[in-house]
């Protein structure tokens, strides 16, 4: 029971890290050094991105499904 706990909680982190990734990948390349942001920074802003756009699109998702729950 632990281990499918730990794997989805790390499993949902990384689709939270993704997501923020992806949305800050459309920003041009000049954008990106004219910020002259470290690989850590970088990371951490994809995904405190990803972590409100992710909260956005399952509470979006929620209003459509009417069986979800979301705690």
């Amino acid at each position: 029971m632990w281990t499918t706990t730990f794997a989805l909680t790390l499993l949902f982190f990384l689709i939270q890290l993704g997501t923020g990734l992806s949305i800050l990948a459309i920003a041009p390349a000049k954008l990106v050094t004219a910020c002259r942001l470290t690989k850590a920074q970088f990371i951490v802003l994809g995904f405190t991105v990803g972590a409100s756009a992710t909260g956005i699109l399952l509470g979006a998702l929620s209003l459509f499904v009417s069986d979800m729950w979301l705690q």
